[in-house]
């Protein structure tokens, strides 16, 4: 079923591509997020069951956390060399801010959920 709704939004996405970048744009973004659910279970499915009542609150919360599915779907283009270094780069990529400039004067948002919200919202930024 998941699967069949991210296809159905990516098809959507490429409808309208041509002529409204921006609401395809939008719609790829959301089938992106609807096919990292799929990960996501696939991560509960592995789970061993002895750990799966304590997890599974986890995983549920990921399912339904916008940040958490990028990050599922940004980590399938990583090549990280072993289990450290995978969670060395989940780490940085859940950070919620992180500090910008020559000497860390700028705080700055989450990259991957900045590029997601200033996509879907218009919004004013002050200086």
């Amino acid at each position: 079923m998941i699967l069949r709704s991210a296809n159905g939004v990516w098809e959507a996405a490429k409808q309208i591509r041509t002529s409204n970048s921006r609401e395809s744009a939008i719609l790829e973004g959301g089938a992106t997020e609807e096919a990292a659910k799929i990960l996501i279970l696939m991560d509960a499915v592995r789970c061993p069951a002895k750990l799966v009542p304590a997890k599974m609150s986890r995983f549920v919360d990921r399912f339904y956390d916008h940040l958490a599915r990028l990050i599922y779907a940004e980590a399938t283009s990583w090549k990280p060399t072993n289990l450290a270094e995978l969670r060395g780069y989940v780490d940085r990529a859940r950070r919620g801010h992180y500090l910008e400039g020559s000497v860390g004067e700028y705080i700055m948002p989450n990259s991957t959920i900045y590029r997601r919200e200033s996509g879907l919202y218009v919004d004013v930024e002050a200086y």
